[in-house]
């Protein structure tokens, strides 16, 4: 979440929605621990398959994306 934060307060090198989807993945880890740590079953479902199916893989493929170029 601090990599997204730190790329949307102005490093114009990376584009902004990149640092957006960090900070989205940030935040929705920090709900997974969350909803893990009170056992709540249906939150563990929805944040962890939206950080494990699509949040974390597109930031690392927009990155390696970048990276490659």
């Amino acid at each position: 979440m601090t990599l997204g934060l730190e790329i949307v307060a102005g490093n114009a090198s990376w584009p902004r929605n990149l640092g957006w989807l960090a900070a989205l993945g940030g935040l929705d880890l920090i709900v997974l621990f969350f909803a893990t740590v009170a056992a709540y079953e249906g939150l563990i479902l929805v944040s962890g398959g939206l950080a494990s199916v699509i949040l974390v893989p597109a930031f690392w493929i927009w990155t390696g994306r970048l990276l490659r170029a």
